[in-house]
């Protein structure tokens, strides 16, 4: 008897539990997107992180310390709204960094080939008063892509504003000279 009343009582609970619906509802402050698309369109202010994947035998994104549900606001420190300006900011990133690797062999070839010690650029410069006056410039050849001459005057007027020097005047520019060019010497 008791044997009978288990078995009507398990078969009418196992009834309820699958044939009978019901309903379960979960809250949470935070929703972490994740499986495949169904056309829901999520607004957040960034991109949220929905997984990641392996590139090259390691995780990336893991490695950079980021996780699932972390959103994306900014690249460089540069605001990006959706995926397609994320791609854009990173390919530019890539491409600074390979000319930034691409500097560092012309470097070091130069360094090799010069040693440590190197003039890049040289300006001589009079002083007088609240005047100054570039009198000589010059650069090496080598490295001329860093644009060093150009730093060092940038260098020479920032030097000369915090002194409270009025007037600097660099004669203007002249391109590459020859010995016999009749501006030899001068700049």
């Amino acid at each position: 008897m008791f044997f009978k009343k288990l078995k009507k009582t398990s078969l009418t609970l196992l009834l309820s539990l699958f044939i009978i619906p019901f309903n379960v509802f979960a809250y949470s402050n935070y929703l972490i997107p994740g499986g495949e698309n169904i056309g829901i369109q999520i607004q957040s202010k960034g991109i949220i992180i929905v997984g990641m994947y392996e590139v090259n035998k390691s995780y990336p994104a893991y490695d950079a310390g980021l996780e699932v549900g972390d959103i994306i606001t900014k690249v460089n420190n540069e605001k990006v709204n959706n995926i397609d300006e994320l791609v854009s900011k990173i390919n530019e990133l890539k491409k600074r960094k390979e000319k930034i690797e691409s500097d560092i062999k012309e470097y070091q070839g130069n360094q090799n080939k010069y040693g440590n010690d190197i003039i890049l650029s040289a300006h001589f410069i009079i002083e007088y008063g609240d005047k100054a006056w570039v009198l000589y410039a010059g650069n090496h050849d080598i490295l001329s892509s860093t644009y060093t001459n150009y730093k060092t005057y940038l260098e020479h007027i920032r030097y000369y504003y915090n002194k409270g020097i009025k007037f600097y005047d660099q004669f203007g520019t002249v391109g590459k000279l020859e010995e016999n060019d009749h501006l030899q010497g001068l700049h």
